[in-house]
C-alpha cells in the first residue's frame, strides 16, 4: 500500500513531502484535480512548484 497525504496548499504539500523523504526513496507529486483558483493556470502552478522546491 501507499501512504497518502492531503494538504491544503502546494507549499504545505511540498514541505510535508520533503520532511518525510528518506534516502533512496521517491515522492510522487501528482495533483489530481484543478487548483481551485490558487493559480492562474498549470504553468503558474509549475513555476510556483519550482520556486518552493528550490527553497527547500
Amino acid at each position: 500500500g501507499f501512504k497518502v497525504q492531503i494538504c491544503s496548499s502546494l507549499k504545505i504539500a511540498l514541505e510535508k513531502a520533503f520532511s518525510l523523504a528518506k534516502k533512496n526513496y521517491s515522492i510522487l507529486f501528482s495533483p489530481g484535480c484543478s487548483s481551485f483558483d490558487m493559480f492562474k493556470n498549470f504553468e503558474h502552478r509549475g513555476e510556483e512548484f519550482k520556486k518552493i522546491v528550490n527553497r527547500l
